[in-house]
């Protein structure tokens, strides 16, 4: 059996709407609402079987081919779902993009300061964030404060 692209599940749980916070994916499930996903990300949803279930593609389709004899309108609806679904992964994974970067700056930063000696770590602290440093203090304990001074007031 081949990894499927795309999977359809069901939220069965019973609160609504249930918004997703764990997987960073940004989607919103409203009570036996379906969403057809990337199988990766359905992997994850489907370990919380309390949640979610799987939904068939036949099943799917025969559900879609009797609401199409009583009503247009539903298949409609799971069209605009579907593209509802890929709209809130794109926005969400555009997001998540962002703050990664904002990280790996930060991170970046960190790096930098960890390698400064005692004389740069004085002139960051005063140039960046206008603070004067203990001359006294070691080259570690001004570098924890300039660490401390990013944590407080941000990357400059």
């Amino acid at each position: 059996m081949g990894q499927q692209d795309e999977v359809s599940i069901k939220y069965i749980g019973k609160r609504e709407p249930w918004h997703d916070r764990l997987y960073r994916t940004g989607l919103v499930f409203d009570c036996n609402q379906v969403r057809t996903i990337p199988w990766d990300m359905a992997r994850k949803f489907l370990r919380h079987e309390d949640l979610f279930e799987k939904v068939d593609a036949d099943a799917k389709d025969e559900s879609d081919e009797a609401g199409k004899s009583s009503e247009d309108d539903a298949q409609n609806d799971s069209e605009q779902d579907s593209d509802d679904t890929q709209a809130l992964l794109d926005e969400q994974e555009a997001k998540n993009k962002d703050k990664d970067d904002e990280q790996r700056e930060l991170q970046a930063l960190y790096d930098q300061v960890n390698v400064m000696d005692k004389d740069a770590l004085k002139d960051f602290a005063q140039n960046h964030y206008q603070q004067n440093t203990n001359n006294s203090k070691s080259v570690e304990n001004i570098r924890l404060d300039v660490t401390s001074m990013i944590d407080q007031f941000g990357a400059p």
